[in-house]
């Protein structure tokens, strides 16, 4: 038997299976969500952290990387790095973040 007749076999199998245990043929219907909808959720969803980060600054110091040797200042490499060893991180706590966000539910209540 080739590969791809006991492939074949296999999904033949399956769909039997699924039927003797009484679950129908899954079906793909495609349902359009316009970009709009899509976009606001992700906009909600970006509003939320910027309130928690609002609610929590991160104290941050500017940080000499590379000092160019003329001197003056000008060419020197800067970064700006938390002062704390741990900030704030609103993603330290998944659940907790999920339960802010705003329910996708809400949003697209079509599909649930």
């Amino acid at each position: 038997m080739s590969y791809l007749e006991s492939r074949t076999d296999f999904m033949s199998l399956s769909g039997d299976l699924r039927e003797s245990l009484g679950k129908p043929k899954s079906k793909q219907v495609g349902i359009r969500v316009g970009e709009d909808k899509i976009k606001e959720y992700r906009m909600a969803r970006a509003e939320v952290l910027r309130k928690l980060y609002e609610e929590n600054p991160v104290k941050e110091e500017k940080v000499l990387l590379y000092e160019h040797p003329s001197g003056d200042g000008r060419k020197n490499i800067y970064q700006m790095d938390a002062v704390e060893e741990n900030p704030y991180s609103p993603f330290d706590d998944l659940e907790a973040l999920e339960e802010k966000m705003p329910r996708i539910e809400d949003m697209f209540p079509d599909f649930f």
